[in-house]
């Protein structure tokens, strides 16, 4: 009671997005798309340069089926490869259940990183190497599945990865 009279009280919420609308309905979830482009723009494939999602393609490739192959192909502009590179990674994501964003991603440069380090000869990174590929696409081998061959002057140096040890 206030002045004889009956005053009541009450509340309400309200809600507002990024551009400062006022609605009494509460904000929609966010949807995939825009988790994405959010996600996408704070990654590294939004900086790279034509030169560097070109070779990011042809390194992702080992990983790629003939579907991915023949869309890479096709790409013309850096935004177009930029956004190539992130749908595959994602899709990798999906394939091996990632717990992260793009942990497929970081598992594959970890792997090119380890082929450069170990497989690079003069000018020729490692990952473009045939002992990197066979790196990059199957991981490394466990440690008694490395069989170096003896010295023979009649055959070509070569090293036996075997990923399935008997």
């Amino acid at each position: 009671k206030y002045q004889e009279g009956i005053a009541a009280q009450a509340e309400k919420s309200f809600y507002y997005t990024s551009d400062i609308k006022l609605s009494e309905a509460p904000p929609a979830a966010p949807s995939s798309l825009g988790a994405d482009s959010i996600l996408f723009a704070g990654s590294d494939f939004a900086k790279l340069t034509d030169a560097e999602a070109e070779e990011r393609i042809e390194q992702s490739m080992y990983w790629g089926d003939d579907a991915d192959k023949a869309a890479a192909k096709k790409l013309k502009t850096v935004d177009e490869k930029q956004g190539f590179l992130f749908s595959f990674w994602r899709a990798e994501d999906a394939k091996l259940h990632a717990t992260q964003p793009l942990d497929a991603h970081r598992l594959f440069m970890n792997r090119v990183a380890d082929a450069n380090k170990q497989f690079s000869y003069q000018k020729t990174p490692g990952w473009k190497s045939s002992r990197g590929r066979v790196w990059i696409t199957f991981g490394p081998p466990p440690q008694r599945g490395i069989k170096t061959v003896p010295y023979d002057p009649s055959y070509k140096p070569y090293i036996i990865l075997q990923y399935d040890p008997s």
